[in-house]
């Protein structure tokens, strides 16, 4: 309101309202906690009519929930985006949901059921065990696997958006985190490097790749993760247009405002 009330040369700002989330919220300072899928669509329809012009589902909301969500979002043709952890990124995609916002969000839907159990169950009991757990998992997945195959035909089928943000996740064998270990740092750069793997593949079967980023990622100074990201697809195997391309055009596409941004 400021920026157009004084005319101000300023970015256009689309905003999801704070993530619709289940008990236990990961950020409960960013966060509104839905309970049943009745409180979920209370507080879905609450952020669009305060202005959201997005609305953001967190990873420990659950599945009935979020469909409720992928619905109210529909209903007013906004975008629906998601960060998945313990729901799987296959069926809410098959159930409407518009993007997807990191590529960890597909991590159970990559791996056999009683693995993905495990690594829910882990993540229920703490929030934290998905940040080395995500690298572990990454770096064992199989990516023409059975479960990646019916991933693949779910994302032909649908072309979601996906908001990879590679350069929030990026791990050098040779520049290790303070304080991990030698064998760690090697899974970790394994794990990432098949993240960036998948990326790339699930661009290949229809998906719609997308730039965006934290304010501060691992390998580039504070607010200049969009620059990174850019540089990571391109090392992924997208060529500079098609990362510009992910940054611009199809960005303004998942918003639905390509016919006049991008």
């Amino acid at each position: 309101r400021m920026i157009a009330a004084d005319r101000l040369a300023g970015p256009r700002i689309f905003t999801t309202g704070p993530h619709i989330d289940g008990e236990n919220p990961a950020y409960p300072a960013d966060s509104v906690v839905a309970r049943d899928a009745q409180e979920a669509r209370r507080h879905a329809e609450t952020n669009v009519a305060q202005g959201a012009s997005a609305l953001k589902i967190y990873f420990r909301l659950p599945m009935g929930s979020a469909r409720t969500v992928i619905d109210v979002c529909n209903a007013h043709r906004i975008p629906c985006t998601a960060h998945l952890e313990l729901l799987d990124a296959g069926e809410l995609i098959e159930a409407g949901l518009h993007g997807v916002e990191h590529i960890t969000s597909f991590g159970i839907s990559l791996v056999p059921r009683l693995q993905a159990e495990t690594y829910r169950q882990a993540v229920l009991r703490n929030n934290d065990a998905r940040r080395d757990g995500r690298y572990r998992t990454f770096a064992a997945l199989d990516l023409e696997g059975p479960e990646a195959k019916s991933l693949y035909a779910i994302v032909r089928q649908r072309r979601p958006w996906v908001d990879a943000t590679l350069a929030v996740f990026e791990r050098r064998a040779d520049k290790p985190a303070e304080g991990v270990t030698t064998a760690v740092a090697a899974e970790q750069a394994a794990g990432f490097r098949k993240m960036q793997q998948l990326t790339r593949r699930l661009s290949r079967e229809g998906a719609r790749i997308v730039v965006g980023g934290h304010t501060e990622v691992p390998f580039a100074a504070r607010g200049e993760a969009p620059w990174r990201e850019l540089e990571l697809l391109v090392d992924s195997g997208f060529t500079p247009l098609e990362a510009i391309a992910a940054a611009t055009s199809t960005a303004a596409g998942f918003l639905f405002r390509d016919k006049e941004l991008g």
